[in-house]
């Protein structure tokens, strides 16, 4: 075993392709890393499920700013899996640090 096989990430929790869990588009626009406030120490999370999404894929198709997690089916989600969660969990809350003003997509 070399030192770098402690480091390694298991298959599981690589990202896929990106797929839009909101209009299936393969069409990535952009990406974003952010850090809320509250890991600074300027306020504190909120009820909001964006409050711990740290890093942000942009569709190119239907605008959608999509939680990378989800984008990228990490530890081995379906897409089918992937669309339920951001339908029940982030599609219908407002992504509150959102300088460039997109619109979350929407069905």
């Amino acid at each position: 075993m070399s030192d770098n096989d402690e480091f390694r990430v298991p298959p599981d929790l690589t990202a896929q392709p990106f797929i839009c869990p909101n209009c299936q588009s393969t069409k990535c626009r952009g990406q974003a890393f952010v850090d809320p406030g509250w890991t600074f120490g300027i306020g504190s999370p909120s009820e909001s499920p964006w409050d711990f999404v740290f890093q942000l894929r942009f569709c190119a198709e239907c605008g959608a700013t999509i939680p990378a997690h989800l984008a990228e089916r990490w530890e081995g989600m379906t897409v089918e899996e992937t669309k339920e969660k951001w339908k029940r969990v982030y599609r219908d809350h407002p992504y509150h640090a959102n300088p460039a003003g997109m619109v979350l997509g929407k069905d």
